[in-house]
């Protein structure tokens, strides 16, 4: 389970990169440090509304997210819905990325290599490791 100061190292590090706040790194936003959306977000936001935005980083609480949508991103993928496909992944590789490191570079690399068929071999994965109706 990664700590939020390895979130926060880790969107900061890749804060220049193509469309990286876009995607990944907004769903990441939420788990980093105080400090870091400090830097991120203009003066003028109230701090106490930065606070509101900010989730504590519990695994149970992004298996949650990973499982509540699951549903969504298999629409995407079967009606092949080529960037909605592709950004649903994106949700699953930001969020694993948080919980589990082995398991997020077994998807990263399927991601990489096999993104075939709307992604649908990776949802598959991800469905077997997070679905509570094994």
């Amino acid at each position: 389970m990664r700590t939020k100061e390895e979130v926060s190292e880790f969107v900061e590090k890749h804060l220049n990169e193509m469309l990286f706040l876009e995607f990944q790194g907004k769903l990441l936003l939420p788990f980093c440090t105080f400090e870091t959306l400090r830097k991120l977000i203009k003066k003028e936001v109230l701090d106490d509304k930065v606070r509101e935005m900010m989730e504590e980083l519990v695994e149970e609480k992004i298996i949650e997210e990973i499982r509540n949508y699951l549903p969504f991103a298999f629409e995407k993928a079967e009606n092949q819905r080529g960037i909605s496909a592709n950004r649903s992944i994106e949700h699953f590789l930001a969020w694993t990325w948080l919980i589990d490191k082995e398991f997020h570079d077994k998807i990263f690399f399927e991601y990489e290599t096999n993104y075939y068929n709307y992604g649908m071999s990776i949802l598959k994965m991800i469905k077997e490791k997070y679905d509570e109706k094994k």
